[in-house]
């Protein structure tokens, strides 16, 4: 796995085209997720997105669960209309 930090229309563009590029992973807006298939769609990648949401929380089957609900709790109550989405492993209830 590889994260890619940086501009979309400069990064993220670039990958999403590319045909040695197999998977994409993005969380974002619907509007760049649109362009993610757009620009993939000749190559026929892999996608996984995460669209829309305010704030992913993503648990990690090793993490301290002590530590990690709270903050998933606090941050999902943070704001009243926050959209907040986790995801874990399935070994992992939430």
């Amino acid at each position: 796995m590889n994260v890619v930090t940086g501009l979309g229309n400069e990064a993220g563009s670039a990958l999403a085209a590319h045909m040695d590029v197999e998977r994409v992973a993005f969380t974002g807006s619907t509007e760049t997720g649109r362009k993610i298939v757009a620009a993939s769609g000749t190559n026929m990648k892999r996608l996984q997105m995460e669209l829309g949401s305010r704030s992913p929380d993503i648990v990690f089957a090793d993490a301290n669960l002590d530590l990690a609900v709270p903050g998933a709790v606090m941050a999902a109550d943070l704001l009243p209309l926050n959209r907040t989405s986790h995801f874990s492993k399935e070994s992992i209830n939430l």
